[in-house]
């Protein structure tokens, strides 16, 4: 969990097994000022009803590569979420850094004051107390002391010699470019831990979310390991014709994103999933590589194709669904009830000066509303 002054956030962690290992199952992004505008990610959700729903909650959110989003909440906070259990939390702006609190603690710099709890005073000295500060409802159960539970190995004793050699490939020679860059000891441990734990099935996913954590912090710093995955450890699969690739830019242009605006410098350059070819493009609301030319719009909520015409009568206007980019172009003689604004030229004649009124032709030159 994650807040500030604006927004909370929250993870949802269920159990993976039955001696406490927990993944991350869905994330619910609220306003603090209005609770009811909010955004809920769970394993079960399309993209398209992610980003229609991002959308209605004020948040902008961006699909670079398959089973990834990226959400910019416009207050300081953002995150990337995937449905394979990752979280990642990101302050945006060092501007009131100190008002960030929550488990992730408060970004100013300082780890001795991160364990505050959300009423503030000294901070915790022990971890599970800090957690057990920030347990918002009754139901869930109280942190315990991690120096007080069992090893999942020693629980699950014949699972150890499984999940050591599935996760030894942590310290073998494919990782080699990372290892001085960042001490592959602790993930190691943590891989071997998540294994044993898993014990109600999904203990390969365990693994193999495990082993990316590290792959994605190892590009994170500039070294892409590309061949750790194969037909019989962690197989990844992408639809035709999107190849797998170690590190697809998080700022590449896809259909949602033709001018590369919505991916801050907060995230990493790339990251792994399925790389669209050089003659087509990613479409995030339907997670799928197709020719530029067949890219969906999305306008005021609503998901048209290419060529569908939409009507906006609202802003006296018609709009087209072209390759990804909504073209619009002014009504005649249409009447809104506001005032109407021009930063294009929208006919070829004039623009009557009454409130809400266009008059003359409409022309050639049109406004353009990116996809979103």
């Amino acid at each position: 969990m994650a807040q500030n002054s604006d927004i909370t956030v929250l993870v949802d962690m269920q159990p993976c097994g039955t001696n406490g290992v927990t993944c991350a199952h869905g994330v619910k992004i609220l306003h603090n000022s209005d609770p009811h505008r909010a955004l809920e990610l769970d394993q079960s959700k399309c993209a398209e009803d992610i980003i229609k729903e991002s959308s209605v909650a004020g948040f902008s959110v961006t699909a670079p590569v398959h089973d990834l989003y990226i959400i910019d909440t416009g207050y300081g906070i953002s995150l990337e979420w995937s449905a394979s259990t990752l979280v990642r939390i990101f302050a945006t702006t060092t501007e009131n850094s100190s008002e960030l609190s929550g488990l992730c603690g408060n970004s100013n710099g300082d780890p001795r004051d991160d364990f505050v709890g959300p009423f503030g005073g000294p901070p915790e000295q022990l971890s599970h107390s800090f957690a057990d500060r920030w347990r918002l409802f009754s139901y869930c159960p109280e942190a315990l002391n991690a120096q007080n539970l069992n090893s999942t190995c020693e629980v699950h004793p014949e699972r150890q010699p499984w999940s050591q050699r599935r996760c030894s490939i942590l310290k073998s020679e494919l990782f080699n470019s990372c290892h001085n860059l960042i001490p592959v000891h602790k993930f190691y441990e943590n891989c071997v831990e998540d294994a044993c734990g898993c014990n109600t099935g999904g203990d390969c996913e365990c693994v193999c979310t495990a082993v990316k954590a590290y792959a994605d912090e190892c590009a994170r710093v500039g070294a892409v390991i590309t061949d750790w995955r194969s037909n019989d450890f962690c197989p990844m699969q992408c639809d035709c014709p999107a190849k797998r690739s170690a590190c697809v830019k998080l700022g590449q242009k896809t259909c949602q994103n033709q001018d590369n605006s919505l991916v801050s410098d907060h995230h990493q350059t790339c990251l792994e999933g399925c790389q669209c070819d050089e003659d087509t493009i990613f479409d995030e609301i339907y997670q799928r590589c197709v020719p530029a030319r067949m890219c969906s719009c999305l306008y005021n909520n609503e998901v048209y194709f290419d060529g569908d015409q939409i009507e906006d009568p609202e802003n006296c206007q018609t709009c087209f669904c072209d390759a990804g980019k909504v073209e619009c172009i002014g009504i005649k003689g249409c009447v809104t009830d506001a005032p109407t604004v021009v930063t294009s030229p929208l006919t070829t004649d004039s623009i009557d000066n009454s409130p809400g009124i266009v008059t003359g032709q409409p022309s050639e030159n049109v406004s353009s509303i990116e996809g979103d």
